[in-house]
């Protein structure tokens, strides 16, 4: 059976030019230099953050899945306590892992939660592995909690959250005081999290610019405050903003990085000096506005918008080096355009370099219709049909087209109190079937996702 390509239902075309900078955005950033501010240790619980800004900072740091009264124990595990239920909740937390960088040092945490007054009669208390020996007899349970001092939880998870005592783990050299909880989604689904209340305040310097900064292990708790995952929080007045640490900050024309010290009393800021490119986002003939870029490295994870100077004009200015293409979103014409990151077993793990010595484009139109099933030479029909998927991708360079809506056409609108949000129409591709002989045998649309 062969396949032909997708019909070109697409109108538009998004080329993405980098170019090479001989160096830094402007001279006068060459006298900055790096340095390195004192922090002050402080519990998050005693700072006063703004109420649109508490959920972020006071994130918990969530377990991997969704556990139920079938997760298995864990083999690492030497013995777990004496349980009083006969489905007891077994996870592990994994210390210096999050959803976009992890820390080489990660760390398992191992933990059970029981039903003190038997089967079916609620989880009420949790052990978790505090001295990370892998043996959870040696450690005290904790109970929920009387009475809640923390309030990161939004109003819709209130009802079906229940969060514990604190307790103090040691997992390197400082101790942290951590807050277990518990979602419940059903009966027998539930998400495990830990808060970590250890932070650090201080006063730094960009461009002779005084700012406020708080160093936490928001939505993700480490072994040490060195980690790339740990959160540094520009304290504004109304709203915080944040980056990682393992993360590229824009600021005032530059790129910076930041460096806490294993104990987070010491944080290092570094300008970027090194060399810059520029992805130029263009969509043939129609004038091009770009919302955000997401690019992902070895080292950091960039996000660059519309508002921060990096990307203006549709040109985005970047440091060189190994990226994958995380995101892409822009307005071309009447079209709402997005990319994401694609892979298979031809794409390395940063297909994306930004170097100073070449141009790489990346055409949409060029973008191949690569179908991932039926594998090749494996086409099973059942009950008359057959499923079919494919990608407008570029494997080597990790890419594929997400959507397209046209913002021309309004098919529906949601009114909120934030406003009124509208849902437009998607461009969705065409496909057709034809047998051996070259009959048609079937065609229609093939949505995106």
């Amino acid at each position: 059976m062969k396949h032909l390509s997708i019909a070109r239902a697409i109108a538009c075309l998004v080329i993405l030019t980098m170019l090479a900078l001989p160096g830094p955005v402007t001279k006068a950033f060459a006298a900055e230099k790096a340095q390195t501010f004192d922090l002050k240790k402080v519990s998050l619980l005693d700072i006063d953050i703004p109420p649109s800004s508490r959920y972020m900072v006071m994130a918990p740091h969530y377990a991997p899945g969704i556990l139920t009264s079938k997760s298995p124990k864990d083999d690492n595990v030497k013995a777990y306590p004496k349980l009083k239920s006969d489905k007891p909740l077994y996870g592990h937390l994994l210390l210096g892992s999050s959803y976009t960088i992890s820390d080489s040092r990660n760390k398992k945490m191992f933990f059970v939660l029981d039903e003190s007054k038997g089967t079916g009669k609620g989880y009420d208390t949790i052990t978790v592995d505090a001295n990370f020996d892998n043996d959870l007899t040696n450690d005290k349970a904790v109970n929920i909690a009387k009475k809640s001092p923390l309030d990161f939880m939004n109003s819709g998870s209130r009802n079906n959250t229940l969060l514990f005592d604190s307790l103090k783990i040691k997992p390197q050299g400082q101790e942290l005081t951590i807050w277990p909880l518990v979602v419940k989604y059903n009966n027998d689904m539930f998400r495990v999290g830990f808060f970590c209340e250890n932070a650090y305040v201080g006063k730094i310097k960009l461009i002779g610019k005084t700012k406020d900064v708080l160093v936490t292990q928001s939505q993700c708790i480490s072994i040490a405050f060195d980690s790339p995952a740990t959160h540094i929080f520009f304290m504004n007045k109304d709203r915080y903003s944040s980056v990682v640490a393992g993360q590229y900050h824009l600021a005032d024309g530059m790129y910076w990085t930041f460096a806490p010290s294993e104990n987070g009393d010491k944080l290092a800021v570094n300008p970027y000096m090194g060399k810059l490119g520029k992805l130029k986002l263009s969509c043939g003939d129609l004038n091009v506005n770009a919302s955000n870029v997401t690019l992902t490295s070895s080292a950091s994870y960039l996000r660059v918008d519309a508002n921060s100077g990096f990307l203006k004009d549709s040109t985005l200015t970047l440091p060189v080096g190994k990226y994958k293409i995380s995101g892409v979103s822009l307005i071309a014409g009447d079209y709402d355009v997005r990319l994401a990151n694609y892979s298979d077993d031809s794409t390395a793990a940063f297909p994306l370099e930004i170097t100073a010595d070449k141009t790489i484009d990346l055409d949409i139109k060029s973008l191949k219709a690569v179908f991932n099933a039926p594998a090749k030479d494996n086409v099973k029909i059942k009950n008359n049909s057959m499923y079919v998927s494919a990608y407008f991708c570029n494997p080597k360079l990790g890419v594929k087209l997400s959507s397209i809506q046209d913002k021309s056409k309004v098919v529906r609108e949601v009114k909120s109190g934030n406003g009124t949000y509208k849902y437009y129409e998607r461009l969705e591709p065409a496909v057709k079937i034809f047998d051996s002989t070259g009959k048609e045998i079937a065609q229609g649309k093939m949505p995106f996702g």
